[in-house]
Formats: C-alpha cells, sequence, structure tokens
C-alpha cells in the first residue's frame, strides 16, 4: 500500500517505476504493486532468493545497478 500510495502522490505510472531492493519484502511489495523490480545484493537475501520473482535484474551494488540501466539505454 506504502508503494502505491507514493506512486500516487507522484503521479507515477506503473511503467515509470523500478522499485529497488534487498530483500524478498521488497521483491514482494514491487510485484504486488505491478512494478519492475531490481534485486540488490547489499542485505542478506542471495540471488538465487531473487530468481523466482520477475526482475530486471540482480545486482552487488547500487553502482552495478547504475551501470546496467544505463547499459539499456
Amino acid at each position: 500500500e506504502g508503494l502505491l500510495y507514493a506512486m500516487e502522490q507522484l503521479g507515477a505510472d506503473r511503467k515509470e517505476v523500478l522499485y529497488t531492493g534487498d530483500s524478498v519484502v521488497d521483491a514482494k511489495t514491487a510485484a504486488g504493486a505491478g512494478v519492475d523490480f531490481a534485486g540488490v545484493l547489499t542485505g542478506t537475501t542471495s540471488f538465487r532468493d531473487f530468481e523466482p520473482f520477475n526482475h530486471i535484474c540482480i545486482v552487488r551494488d547500487l553502482a552495478e545497478l547504475m551501470n546496467a540501466l544505463t547499459q539499456e539505454k
């Protein structure tokens, strides 16, 4: 609900949102809101734990995420 509320307040469409997180709860939040998800391995969640969830990428840290997003354009 928090993510959907934030999107509403910002006027953001689901297609404009990339929810980034380091836990399975974050992956589930993105799925529940219907937005893209990027997993970051800075917490205790492993690559394997993120694999079952829809994701655009799973990266080691935010620097790697920025590189991945820049290369996609």
